[in-house]
């Protein structure tokens, strides 16, 4: 018998099953045969049925449940930090019938436009809304997501919701979110097929950012951190992806919001094709005394050997730093005037010898605008004072500022660095390809706030020029440097090669 022949008869035995373990265990609202008869009828079954839900999770593999994430009247489980349904069906539920289908309107599917609609329960929404500083599993709450790719429904399943954020989910109208897919709500990953990314691999959670920022003018910026990443890869960093889309939230438009990668092992895993990594989030967030994830005595470690290191050159941190990765990193920031730019995870790729440990560049929206004063010229923002010359405690910091300051051949070598991603990566015609793609998003999205697209544009034309002013004043040349130069110098301590 083929399986799909025999979902039938399961079904028939699950129905059974399901009305003799209602009558046993006595569930509030569900005992008694007569309540065991109306699972038959309803074919749903409370989540209390199958006890830790591990049988129903493998039943719903096999096809044969489907969950419902909340009931009709709007109950979803209690935040307790488990993750389920409110009910398992015994019926699929049509993509087209999923409630996140059914609240875009006809006009914006008909632009062909990428879209994420969300739908969950009022209280929830209500609820993570008027607790943003709250985090972790205890505040996912679960709901639908329908994607739309060129007017036609690519995806759309159960997924648990969570704010998104660190500062931002306190002072943004408009707050960025964090899908997980999970067995227990639907899909067990977003498929690589209905993602807008090369080499992917299933993810298990994505970002839903909305990277609307006011600079100290009071004037609203976007594409900030989706422009400066694609700065931050083509400079031969890494850094990870985006593609913009509506955002809908239980049928309220929320805004034009950049699909994104997360930082964690499926990101590493869809550019290194393994997941055997080291990964640490060394930023705490607000409130905490601990890192977001990670053996936090890893990192001690590593910043105690470098701190008693009574100098540090650039070979001689190579042995445990990816040097190459962290310049590059430095050459985006300074040129896109990031401020607030220690944000990342910090790896280690356990199947490489060397063992090199490397950041991935993460939350850049604060770059290009000024943020800390009103400038007449933004592009004229001075990052390599507060970088390079600064205090800042981060590790990243302290090796820049201290090799900056001890290893005679630095600033050699970062300055044929920095040449070398002008004259060969950070291109007048890449920039102008990019400007132009983000522009094309403002007319495809529809955006009306738009007074930050021609400061952006003039930024972007004239950084070039401010940028190797400002390398002339910190780091003067007093020799030839050459792209080979670069290439050469940075190779001790190259990061682990990502496809």
């Amino acid at each position: 018998m083929s399986g799909a022949a025999a979902r039938p008869r399961l079904a028939g035995i699950l129905i059974a099953l399901a009305g003799l373990l209602v009558a046993a265990r006595g569930i509030a609202g569900w005992s008694g045969m007569e309540r065991a008869i109306e699972v038959g009828q309803r074919r749903e079954v409370p989540p209390r049925v199958f006890g830790s839900g591990r049988l129903a999770e493998r039943l719903a593999a096999l096809g044969t449940l489907h969950p419902r994430p909340y009931d009709a009247t709007g109950h979803a489980p209690s935040a307790t930090g488990r993750r389920g349904p409110a009910l398992w069906s015994l019926d699929p539920l049509a993509s087209e019938d999923l409630p996140s289908s059914r609240q875009v309107p006809a006009e914006r599917i008909a632009t062909g436009n990428r879209i994420v609609s969300l739908t969950l329960p009022d209280d929830d929404w209500r609820a993570l809304l008027a607790d943003p500083g709250r985090r972790g599993r205890e505040t996912e709450r679960p709901g639908y997501a329908t994607i739309w790719e060129n007017g036609r429904v690519s995806f759309a399943t159960g997924v648990g919701v969570r704010l998104h954020g660190g500062r931002s989910r306190f002072f943004s109208p408009r707050k960025s979110l964090r899908l997980y897919f999970h067995r227990s709500y639907g899909a067990p990953a977003l498929p690589a097929a209905v993602q807008p990314w090369p080499d992917a691999v299933p993810l298990h959670d994505v970002v839903l950012h909305n990277d609307v920022r006011e600079d100290a003018a009071g004037m609203r910026w976007q594409f900030a951190s989706p422009l400066a990443y694609d700065l931050a890869r083509q400079a031969g960093g890494l850094a990870p992806r985006t593609a913009p889309a509506w955002v809908y939230v239980n049928g309220e438009l929320q805004g034009l919001y950049f699909l994104t990668e997360r930082l964690d092992l499926d990101y590493v895993e869809s550019h290194y094709g393994h997941r055997d990594f080291l990964l640490l989030r060394t930023k705490r967030d607000q409130g905490a005394d601990r890192f977001q994830s990670g053996n936090p005595d890893l990192f001690k470690f590593l910043r105690l050997r470098i701190a008693k290191a009574p100098r540090l050159t650039v070979d001689g941190v190579a042995d445990e730093i990816a040097v190459d990765p962290l310049l590059r990193w430095a050459v985006t920031v300074l040129f896109c005037a990031t401020t607030d730019a220690f944000q990342g995870p910090l790896l280690r790729d356990l199947t490489d010898p060397s063992g090199r440990w490397f950041w991935i560049g993460w939350d850049m929206d604060h770059s290009f605008m000024s943020q800390k004063a009103v400038i007449e010229n933004p592009w004229e923002q001075d990052a390599f004072e507060w970088l390079v010359r600064g205090r800042h405690p981060d590790l990243r910091a302290i090796l820049l500022r201290r090799l900056a300051q001890e290893d005679e051949t630095f600033p050699a070598r970062f300055r044929a660095l920095s040449e070398q991603v002008l004259e060969e990566r950070l291109t007048d015609e890449f920039l102008a390809e990019r400007l132009a793609y983000y522009e094309g998003v403002a007319d495809a999205y529809a955006l009306e706030d738009r007074a930050f697209l021609p400061p952006l544009r003039e930024l972007i034309v004239r950084r070039r020029e401010v940028f190797r002013r400002q390398l002339d004043t910190y780091f003067p040349a007093t020799a030839v440097t050459t792209p080979a130069a670069a290439r050469d110098g940075a190779a001790a301590g190259a990061q682990p090669a990502a496809h």
